[in-house]
């Protein structure tokens, strides 16, 4: 090719430098082309959104029974963190509304017939609420701040200890649903597993969100976006290549690399979907009664976030295959 354009130079009477300048413009040409059509066949080779989501069914079917366990358990759990709380904040406001001078009694009657399903005893509380709230507006200033200040430091207290535990069970169904999603296992091995690498996916998924969203407050959220969905990989690196969690994080942006659009696209459509069967399910749960919905909406939570893990392991896998440097 050079030798063709010096050709065509010395034919038009370039001077040498003239060629030379001639011959760096038309490889660097060369060079671009090349690499847009390399980018184009990696690309091509992906597997598309319809293979990702026929792939996501077919592994869901196939380990359908160690993952509707799990989802089936953490769930339970997770209601029942709920259901306990019912009753420690209805407590709560009972000693906030017992220093204001209102039936106590009242409150723990229509808590205990809101656990039992009743949903009229709801639609009581609220009024109940409102009461205390005018209650508070009629007090001297002193003491109204000094009940509120009360009320929310045990409130702090209590949504701080809930979120330690939900947050564990997420993390610890996330990391099942992975490893069921990358190993052929029975449920008790996948579940040794999961517990073996739990703390390395804690400390993961704690530097993936410093990358992240740790600049938030200083430059907005537009970096988190650029850089979140380069992470998709990590997970998948760490269980499957056993890479540290510095490694898991740093493979994954660079393999990443020209793959932000179809990451985010493919993650956003697959929400979606699985947002729709989650509404679809929450739906058809109102039919049954707030009781029997309140023990349900954690096992429909678990089988979200299980769709959208073994989603993201087939889209990491397909990336993986063929990855490009950032």
């Amino acid at each position: 090719m050079s030798g063709m354009v010096n050709g065509f130079g010395h034919s038009c009477g370039f001077k040498p430098e003239t060629r030379k300048l001639v011959t760096s413009r038309s490889q660097l040409s060369l060079l671009k082309k090349s690499r847009l059509m390399l980018n184009f066949s990696l690309f091509s080779m992906i597997t598309p959104l319809g293979g990702l989501l026929s792939e996501t069914f077919d592994l869901l079917k196939r380990r359908a029974q160690v993952i509707l366990v799990a989802a089936v358990v953490l769930g339970l759990l997770l209601s029942a963190l709920n259901m306990y709380l019912i009753p420690v904040k209805t407590g709560m406001f009972s000693g906030m509304f017992g220093n204001l001078g209102m039936n106590t009694e009242r409150l723990e009657e229509l808590s205990k017939r809101m656990e039992q399903g009743d949903e009229a005893a709801l639609n009581e509380m609220m009024k109940e609420f409102e009461a205390g709230a005018k209650k508070m507006e009629n007090l001297p200033k002193g003491d109204a701040q000094a009940i509120a200040a009360g009320f929310y430091a045990s409130m702090f207290s209590v949504a701080f200890l809930w979120s330690l535990v939900a947050g564990a069970l997420f993390l610890l169904g996330m990391t099942f649903y992975y490893v069921a999603a990358l190993k052929e296992k029975d449920l008790p091995s996948t579940l040794t597993d999961a517990v073996r690498v739990l703390p390395a996916m804690i400390g993961l998924q704690i530097w993936v969100f410093l990358r992240s969203f740790a600049w938030v407050p200083f430059i907005g959220i537009v970096f988190a976006i650029v850089l979140g969905p380069r992470f998709v990989l990590s997970q998948v690196i760490l269980l499957q290549e056993k890479k540290s969690v510095l490694q898991s994080a740093s493979e994954s942006y660079q393999r990443t690399g020209g793959y932000w659009g179809k990451i985010v696209g493919n993650e956003i459509v697959a929400a979606i979907l699985g947002g729709i069967g989650f509404l679809t399910l929450i739906f058809v749960m109102g039919f049954l009664g707030s009781a029997v919905s309140l023990w349900i909406s954690g096992i429909v939570t678990q089988l979200f976030i299980v769709w959208m893990v073994v989603f993201t392991t087939k889209l990491a896998l397909a990336i993986m295959k063929n990855p490009q440097t950032a």
